[in-house]
């Protein structure tokens, strides 16, 4: 191995250590309750280090974020989402995909959507191909969806916020144990949560 590669290796070696080590400490202090100087406490590095590899903390959670989208993106491949071609059955994948990612991982649920975390790198031109696309992997599937009549609407942005507040609502009913209010076991939860994702589209197919 020569000296570049070496040297590229260690970064990204150093860089995941800086992620794990973040990982956990945004989830138990959120984003305002993290700092860089802190992090680099916790990994036995200067400060500085840390500047080597993010400018800020808005880059740093959002490469954190980025981790769990790519897993949520790469359990749609896992399970054939993609490659259905009827728009409105790829839809009720996705649907059955992302509850079940979430609900089996409910940390990285929590940084990608419950903790307070910065937009202002999530809006930047290249951010949402880095995130795998998840967001236009749904947006392609309602308007193809709705080209071809399969649900009920005509508004594709009305849409997509609708299905993705059905499933996020019922994955943040999940993850933050609401059902037991209603006297639910998780496994209950988990099969009334299924049913009423199917329920949903019951009522929207056309």
């Amino acid at each position: 191995m020569g000296i570049t590669e070496r040297k590229e290796r260690e970064k990204e070696e150093m860089r995941k250590k800086i992620i794990d080590v973040a990982f956990d400490m945004f989830l138990e202090d959120g984003f305002e309750g993290t700092s860089l100087r802190e992090i680099a406490k916790r990994i036995e590095y200067s400060p500085a280090t840390i500047y080597l590899y993010y400018k800020d903390k808005d880059a740093l959670f959002f490469d954190i974020q980025k981790k769990c989208f790519l897993k949520l993106v790469a359990a749609y491949n896992d399970a054939g989402v993609p490659t259905i071609k009827n728009p409105f059955e790829r839809l009720r994948a996705m649907g059955r995909v992302y509850l079940k990612f979430n609900m089996k991982n409910p940390q990285c649920f929590n940084l990608m959507f419950l903790h307070n975390s910065p937009m202002a790198e999530f809006k930047k031109e290249d951010r949402m191909d880095k995130h795998g696309n998840a967001v236009g992997f749904l947006k392609d599937t309602i308007a193809e969806c709705l080209e071809k009549k399969m649900i009920k609407g005509t508004d594709p942005l009305e849409l997509r916020l609708e299905v993705w507040a059905i499933t996020h609502g019922l994955c943040t009913l999940y993850v933050n144990k609401s059902y037991e209010v209603a006297g639910l076991t998780r496994t209950q939860a988990e099969e009334h949560m299924k049913n009423a994702w199917e329920n949903y589209l019951a009522r929207i197919k056309a």
